[in-house]
């Protein structure tokens, strides 16, 4: 089993977004955390089942909420770049590519 590996970017993101959906509606927060570990479940039991975006990364669209969660599928790992609002500052996280260690 290859290992699911979060930017500290993406996980302080995908903890801000529970923060903000439970402050907006109690229970919400916790219905994006679920949303978003169905989303890289389904990325791990098929990584190449969506197809490659920009800078070798590949975008898993949420259902319920309007985020993508931007991944590499890379031979040791899964490794989760972002987890971006859809319509917020595209591409803020293509800076992230150059800090993975084992690139």
């Amino acid at each position: 089993m290859i290992p699911i590996l979060f930017h500290p970017q993406a996980e302080k993101e995908f903890d801000n977004s529970i923060a903000f959906y439970q402050e907006c509606l109690p229970g919400l927060g916790l219905d994006f955390e679920e949303e978003v570990s169905y989303g890289i479940s389904q990325i791990y039991d098929a990584p190449s089942r969506w197809p490659k975006y920009k800078y070798g990364t590949r975008k898993f669209l949420l259902s319920r909420f309007p985020f993508y969660i931007y991944y590499l599928d890379l031979q040791d790992c899964i490794w989760i770049v972002a987890i971006a609002h859809c319509s917020r500052k595209p591409g803020y996280w293509k800076n992230r590519l150059s800090e993975f260690p084992i690139q």
